[in-house]
């Protein structure tokens, strides 16, 4: 009997851990501002909106990778926004013309988790196409959605998108320049 207690205590223990370390993140991602790289000259940003429903204490267990059929050089993979904030900044991109016509739902290794869920090719209805200048900040016109949660011994993540509504653009495109080095760059929408 005393095993099974003991057993029972170690469970509740690591819970009550977990659920500490989530509150700890929490707590830390409401106290930083995420902060936008600084201008490089010849490049420019694409800022993602995403949103997350993560009932774990993982990482996103899935990442999307942006794609052209007609660039095979051009990529922005989108990853968990930092302390799961709502928007994702790209890597700086030379300026120039893209058209984005499908993501690719690949895996992100985390360590001791067997992961399921959305994988491989999505192409877009209408390709985006993006005319990035020096100092632009491009919102892409797509919201991606990330729901993860534990089913039986796996993760579960499954990631959408769905065009943005006016409201949310306007809401991306008031938070964008007020973020640190804000100033630094011009926030287009993407027509």
């Amino acid at each position: 009997m005393d095993g099974m207690n003991r057993n029972s205590d170690l469970k509740l223990l690591r819970a009550l851990l977990g659920m500490l370390l989530c509150a700890a993140a929490l707590l830390l991602g409401s106290c930083v501002a995420q902060k936008l790289p600084q201008h490089e000259a010849g490049f420019g940003l694409v800022a993602v909106p995403y949103q997350i429903s993560n009932q774990t204490t993982y990482q996103l267990v899935k990442a999307i990778v942006l794609k052209s059929t007609e660039d095979a050089d051009f990529s922005v993979r989108i990853d968990m926004p930092p302390f799961n904030d709502d928007v994702v900044i790209s890597q700086p991109i030379p300026e120039g013309s893209y058209v984005v016509d499908y993501a690719d739902a690949v895996s992100v290794p985390v360590s001791g988790v067997l992961d399921r869920g959305s994988t491989g090719r999505v192409n877009f209805t209408e390709p985006v196409r993006i005319d990035l200048k020096d100092g632009d900040i491009i919102l892409f016109p797509m919201l991606f959605t990330a729901e993860q949660y534990r089913r039986a011994d796996y993760v579960v993540c499954n990631i959408n998108h769905q065009p943005l509504d006016p409201e949310q653009q306007n809401y991306y495109l008031n938070k964008l320049p007020a973020m640190e080095n804000g100033a630094q760059w011009r926030v287009r929408a993407n027509p």
